[in-house]
């Protein structure tokens, strides 16, 4: 799709060259790779995985699945997946890991046989959900300070003054409560 663009938009060498720099770029980083560390033959499949499973989107496999029918749409999911998988397999041969190439091979084919969503949503459990949105907002200013609080009771207790510390404790709770509104239910 990206080669049919920059033909339409510019000169056809354009995408060829755009093409070829991505190859030199993947090689240099393969590379890379393999020189930096020893498990990078796990690390490449993985790498390859990702790319194979982001075709994997149920929308996208629903398309497919209307214009293709099941057993043209097994086989061109097989295809697509092979296809992103070349490279790398390419670059294992180069560097003669027979193993890896057997499970990425393995792993691509059976990735073609499931539709799975690729993007999660993680939400981040939060302190304050009964509390606010003013208190959430208040903290999040003013959280700095605590840790100010700190180094200074740290300073006063090694002078032996250890009052200072809830002192300072006890005026950052009050800060943060003193931000909390006024009407609450």
């Amino acid at each position: 799709m990206t080669m049919r663009k920059l033909s339409d938009n510019s000169l056809p060498i354009v995408g060829y060259l755009l093409a070829l720099f991505i190859l030199f770029v993947f090689v240099g980083l393969s590379i890379f790779l393999f020189q930096k560390t020893t498990f990078a033959p796990y690390l490449y499949v993985l790498i390859s995985l990702y790319f194979t499973s982001k075709l994997s989107e149920n929308k996208r496999n629903d398309f497919l699945k209307i214009h293709f029918g099941n057993k043209r749409y097994r086989k061109v999911r097989m295809l697509e997946n092979l296809t992103v998988a070349l490279p790398f397999v390419i670059f294992l041969i180069y560097k003669q890991q027979l193993y890896p190439i057997i499970f990425l091979f393995a792993i691509t084919v059976l990735v073609a046989l499931f539709n799975f969503k690729t993007t999660y949503n993680v939400v981040i459990p939060t302190p304050f959900g009964k509390e606010p949105f003013e208190f959430t907002v208040g903290f999040r200013n003013t959280f700095f300070l605590f840790f100010y609080c700190i180094r200074t009771c740290n300073n006063c207790r090694s002078g032996g003054k250890f009052q200072s510390w809830r002192f300072f404790t006890n005026a950052y709770i009050s800060h943060c409560i003193l931000l909390l509104p006024e009407t609450r239910k």
